[in-house]
């Protein structure tokens, strides 16, 4: 029994004291790629899996890195896990995901496999985001519904502009004065033998006239 006792607490002792030297080399390491989600979905997926069975010990979003470790138990090594998305930190149509395992106390039994763990945690996380997204129009509706489209209405037609006995010649006046009309010069103004006329010209301006007992002249 003594026996027993003395190899148990040299086992405690052992993975107690492990340091970084310690470390032994990668055990093992799984890349798999992840499509048509952002950046922000597959960070957020790592993280949230991560941090459910490890204690996360760094991170770093903009180098798409991550630092996790396991406790170690009474016959079962400790072990550090990093996880590295690439193209870190910015949108592109697919993600690297690269989860590496190193044991950190030698000489002990090997846990859960975390890789594989950590993988299929991501994928559900990432099938659950992709489950509670916004829902289209179309499967919205119940089966006796359909979509359809509407077209759209026609524009109201212009009114026609109003002209006066004086239109012509308006616009050949607009044209001597260096406006080129773009329509037809509107009587915009009538008092008796007193006519204003208003006519658009290419140019974007507006161009005021007025006509006196049928003698026009612009006014600006």
């Amino acid at each position: 029994m003594k026996k027993l006792l003395a190899t148990c607490f040299a086992v405690l002792l052992l993975a107690g004291c492990a340091t970084r030297d310690e470390w032994q080399p990668d055990t093992g390491n799984m890349i798999f790629k992840v499509q048509a989600r952002s950046y922000d979905d597959v960070w957020t997926a790592a993280i949230r899996t991560i941090s459910r069975n490890l204690t996360i010990r760094d991170t770093n979003k903009a180098q798409g890195r991550i630092l996790a470790e396991t406790s170690a138990g009474m016959v079962t090594s400790s072990e550090v896990i990093t996880v590295v998305i690439s193209p870190a930190n910015r949108n592109a149509s697919s993600y690297t995901i690269d989860i590496q395992n190193r044991k950190r106390s030698m000489g002990l039994i090997s846990g859960p496999d975390q890789i594989r763990n950590i993988v299929a945690g991501i994928k559900a996380e990432l099938g659950s985001m992709a489950s509670t997204g916004p829902v289209s129009l179309k499967d919205s509706l119940s089966p006796s519904e359909e979509v359809i489209t509407v077209p759209l209405a026609d524009p109201a037609p212009q009114a026609p502009a109003v002209t006066g006995e004086l239109t012509v010649q308006v616009e050949q006046l607009a044209r001597q004065s260096g406006c080129q009309p773009t329509s037809a010069a509107r009587l915009i103004a009538k008092t008796t033998g007193v006519e204003t006329y208003q006519t658009s010209c290419q140019n974007g301006q507006q161009a005021l006239f007025k006509c006196e007992m049928r003698q026009c002249r612009r006014l600006d």
